[in-house]
This record gives structure tokens, sequence and C-alpha cells, in this order.
């Protein structure tokens, strides 16, 4: 891959998201009218997501069947047990 490669491509994965590959870093409300709206707008841009919630399916929740086995011993580590590692 190229530097412009990478270049487009990072521009691109920035206007994907909602606000910016680096978001509002000042999260100032600009252009109002006047400053009586600003509370409700701020509280609005904040509590906005960032990134959109994916779709999430009980499918994805499956239990994996892992088989339960007891932790090794320290002996069995080969390990001292009377002497610190």
């Amino acid at each position: 891959m190229s530097t412009l490669q990478g270049v487009v491509g990072c521009q691109r994965w920035g206007r994907q998201s909602e606000r910016g590959a680096t978001g509002n870093a000042t999260d100032v409300v600009r252009r109002l009218p006047n400053r009586d709206a600003w509370a409700a707008q701020w509280e609005e841009h904040m509590r906005a997501p960032v990134w959109a919630q994916p779709a999430l399916t009980p499918a994805q929740f499956k239990t994996v069947p892992w088989t339960r086995q007891p932790l090794p011993t320290v002996t069995a580590l080969g390990l001292n047990p009377w002497l610190p590692p």
C-alpha cells in the first residue's frame, strides 16, 4: 500500500463516522442565534452517540461448550512449593 492510499483510506474512514475521524475536540456549539439555546444544544450534542451501535443478535451470544479442567498443581508444573518463583 502506498502512502497516498493510506491517506485516502484514513480520510474515507473519517467521513464514515458521524463526527469525523477526530471528532469535535472542543465540543463547542457554533452559529447559535443567541445564548439562550446553548444549554439544550450542548446537552444534545454531548449525549449523541459517537459511533453507531452495531446490531446484535442472540446467536452472537451462544455459550461455548468448554470442558472443565482443574488447575495444575505446583508440583505438576515442576515447581518447589516452598521456594518462591
